[in-house]
């Protein structure tokens, strides 16, 4: 019996080497790897779970936020390189220690959208749709205004194949689809009427505060004439053009309240424009050309839409005239551009783009091409194409 236990002992001590031998390759690996990532990949980052905005470019805080992007993408990276190199005998593993990384890293950037597309965009690529999936719908929850998250969700969506044949799937997909867009429209039009108020407010306070300042200077010139100023007419003269130069700046504060705020409307509505360009576009491709009102509405639906909605650019009408002319060949292009016309008559880039579809269709008899020459031709402001 002694024999047998001392034997089994041996067995063990002999399958215990034999172990540590086969696993000391991966040991050494990984306790390199270790080194590395403790004294290079990991230093300087911040592993908080209380996430902040990111500071727009130029102001304090950008440039180390930008910094600390730098460095997560770059403890990711390194992840994916595979340094304890596990992707080849347990492809399980090395998911689960990506995906463990990208969700500590959006603690930190949870309003960085690129990062979410990034982490989405490797899911897909690595078989795992579903997390994917959850990462774009987290992602928009948290950037709900990214142009970025809510297209790439969309396209996800109009890649599905699990939606019935015939019209009833038709409207199902037309819907799952518009979902994203329109969270996103709505976001913009959102900032959209919040920057407004914002002028507003602005300018209010400016106009109170200009009001403020003439009362004091009226009431001092009252107390100065009450203590036996003269009041002569060369002060009066004075004091006129002090309060002349003083509206004058009060205007100029003015104009500049309004030109900032109308730079970032032109922005919300650039966007707003490229985003229903976007689903104009994707739903020609779910439901085709459509009808307004109708169950399968179509591109031109979203058109219509969006013309309801407002805000749009010129760049609406030429997107949907273009798809009415290269997709369906009708006639509607035309009447969208003569309708762009009115809607934009200063539009430059409107008018060269009316002016490429005429030459396409060789049409030099058209009221507006007729029009260009005409030294009394006012319905626009000339650019060079018209020269």
């Amino acid at each position: 019996m002694a024999r047998f236990d001392c034997s089994r002992a041996h067995l063990t001590m002999h399958q215990g080497r034999k172990h540590l031998q086969d696993k000391s390759p991966s040991y050494m690996t990984a306790r390199s790897a270790i080194n590395v990532l403790d004294n290079n990949i990991m230093r300087g980052i911040n592993r908080t779970t209380l996430p902040r905005l990111p500071p727009a470019p130029g102001f304090d805080g950008h440039e180390d936020y930008m910094n600390q992007v730098k460095l997560w993408k770059n403890w990711i990276q390194w992840e994916k390189s595979d340094p304890i190199e596990v992707a080849a005998d347990d492809r399980s593993l090395y998911n689960k220690r990506v995906l463990h990384l990208y969700k500590n890293a959006l603690m930190a950037l949870r309003f960085w959208p690129e990062l979410w597309y990034e982490a989405a965009e490797w899911c897909f690529e690595s078989g795992m749709q579903q997390e994917g999936d959850k990462f774009l719908s987290d992602g928009i929850d948290a950037n709900p205004e990214s142009c970025l998250l809510a297209f790439r969700k969309a396209n996800q969506v109009e890649l599905r194949t699990d939606f019935e044949d015939g019209q009833p799937g038709l409207i199902a997909k037309g819907k799952a689809v518009r979902e994203p867009y329109i969270k996103l429209l709505d976001t913009i039009y959102d900032l959209t009427a919040q920057t407004k108020k914002r002028e507003e407010h602005s300018i209010a306070r400016a106009k109170e505060a200009f009001e403020a300042q003439k009362k004091a200077d009226e009431a001092a010139r009252a107390i100065a004439q009450s203590n036996g100023g003269d009041g002569d007419d060369e002060d009066e003269d004075e004091l006129a053009k002090r309060l002349q130069e003083k509206e004058m700046a009060f205007s100029g504060q003015l104009q500049a309240i309004s030109a900032g705020y109308n730079a970032q409307t032109h922005i919300l509505k650039k966007t707003l424009t490229y985003a229903w360009i976007a689903l104009m576009r994707a739903m020609r491709r779910v439901q085709g050309k459509g009808s307004p009102g109708a169950d399968v509405g179509g591109f031109r639906s979203v058109f219509a839409e969006a013309r309801k909605k407002g805000k749009l650019l010129s760049e609406a009408y030429v997107a949907s005239a273009l798809i009415e002319h290269h997709c369906y060949q009708d006639p509607a292009a035309n009447k969208i551009f003569e309708r762009g016309m009115k809607l934009f008559p200063e539009d430059e880039h409107f008018a060269l783009e009316y002016i490429k579809h005429l030459i396409k269709l060789n049409d030099s008899t058209s009221e507006y091409m007729s029009s260009l020459g005409q030294p009394g031709y006012t319905n626009h402001r000339r650019c060079t194409c018209c020269l």
